[in-house]
């Protein structure tokens, strides 16, 4: 009897643990099943060898398995490769990081030739359409798939009387610059202390000069 109440304890915790171990990873032979089908969709359809890492198990989202993925050679750039939750196909983000990757590596100089500052800045990447996981080798470049986020933050610098003109002049020559790339922008924006440029697309065409800018330099509300 004692023994009975001994295994009893035993038995809830292992079964507690094989529940927590399925919720976070599935069963242990899918899990080592989807890895090996994750690397062999990347490797076919990138002809190249990846390694895959932190593979996961979502219970929630139809029972599907996600990881993140890298180039053999290249264990700094990692994306994401997993299955679709409705249709549980293999999908990756290996060309919207690449694109990604492209955008920040040749717009990001160009931020900083204008604003060598202490500054934040970002260049995000919005893929306009889903068919990036359709496409394989030659990857085309970002600039006819994606739109540009580019944010610059001054947070730290008030907008003066003394420097305003010269604020307005060099964050109309960035938006030049960036124009003359090619790129679509999805928003240009540059956060102040004290004001904010903000200008969408649509309007982004129509400024030709400082004085257009201008109206788009607002006090924060």
């Amino acid at each position: 009897m004692k023994d009975k109440k001994k295994l009893l304890p035993i038995s809830v915790v292992i079964l507690l643990s094989g529940f927590i171990c399925y919720f976070f990873y599935g069963t242990p032979w899918d899990l080592f099943s989807y890895k090996n089908d994750f690397a062999k969709y990347l490797e076919t359809k990138y002809d190249n060898e990846f390694v895959i890492k932190d593979i996961s198990f979502d219970f929630f989202h139809n029972g599907i398995y996600h990881a993140y993925a890298h180039i053999m050679d290249q264990p700094g750039f990692t994306f994401y490769v997993g299955q679709n939750p409705y249709t549980k196909r293999i999908e990756d983000s290996y060309v919207s990081e690449i694109w990604q990757k492209q955008a920040k590596e040749e717009l990001g100089p160009i931020v900083e030739k204008f604003f060598p500052d202490k500054i934040n800045y970002s260049v995000e990447t919005i893929v306009e359409t889903n068919l990036f996981n359709d496409y394989e080798p030659p990857i085309p470049n970002y600039k006819k798939h994606v739109t540009a986020d580019v944010g610059i933050s001054m947070n730290e610098f008030d907008i003066t009387n003394e420097n305003r003109n010269n604020e307005l002049d060099r964050a109309y020559l960035l938006l030049k610059d960036l124009e003359e790339k090619g790129i679509k922008f999805n928003l240009f924006s540059i956060s102040y202390k004290n004001k904010v440029i903000l200008i969408q697309p649509n309007d982004i065409v129509t400024i030709n000069s400082r004085e257009d800018l201008e109206k788009y330099l607002i006090d924060y509300k």
